[in-house]
């Protein structure tokens, strides 16, 4: 009972996380950052299709579904209001990376693709990073997405204690998302304020 109500709270917050940046798109005070959003749609059906293949649990596996799910409809929707571009040369890399991913799990396993992934995955935060810095994000989306994560981590020690299993890497992804996550919201949130108090 206690993991079915967990795994439907981060679900939650992170559907959320992405009504909040939805309505700042559409109300027009926030542009989606394309660069971002085209590799997360490449980077996160990967991460989350090699996820639930190495551990086989949907309780698991909740959030990423959630979280694939409706950075599709982020990215659609940049689509849609016209401000889609195709990736510049500097995605190339994480793109091609994602492309590894899936030969490796192809020749290896769905853990060592999962693990490789989340390398792309950090980069494609990047650009994120640097429109927080900018003052040109808001911090409310990534602070509900990164307490969706954080509160994956104990749900994936529950399973693992009801189901014994015992394997570090289903911690990696949520842990990750945490600390990515959570950087562009702490910055953010830092340069919002430092804007604002200068005013």
């Amino acid at each position: 009972m206690t993991q079915t109500v967990l795994a439907m709270v981060v679900s939650a917050l992170n559907a959320y996380g992405f009504w909040v940046l939805n309505r700042n798109v559409i109300l027009g005070n926030e542009k989606p950052n394309t660069a971002s959003w085209n590799l997360w749609v490449l980077l996160t059906t990967v991460n989350v299709s090699s996820y639930f293949t190495m551990n086989q649990d949907w309780y698991l596996s909740a959030l990423l579904l959630t979280d694939t799910s409706l950075c599709v409809v982020i990215w659609a929707l940049a689509w849609k209001r016209g401000s889609f571009k195709f990736p510049p040369r500097r995605d190339y890399f994480p793109i091609a990376l994602a492309i590894v991913t899936i030969v490796v799990w192809k020749m290896s396993s769905a853990t060592d693709a999962n693990v490789l992934t989340q390398v792309p995955m950090f980069i494609s935060f990047v650009p994120y990073m640097t429109q927080a810095w900018a003052g040109e994000a808001d911090a409310r989306p990534w602070a509900f997405w990164t307490s969706s994560f954080a509160l994956d981590l104990p749900l994936v020690y529950l399973r693992h204690m009801q189901t014994g299993r015992a394997d570090w890497h289903d911690f990696l992804y949520p842990g990750l998302a945490t600390l990515f996550h959570g950087s562009v919201m702490v910055i953010a949130w830092h340069r919002n304020w430092r804007i604002c108090s200068t005013k």
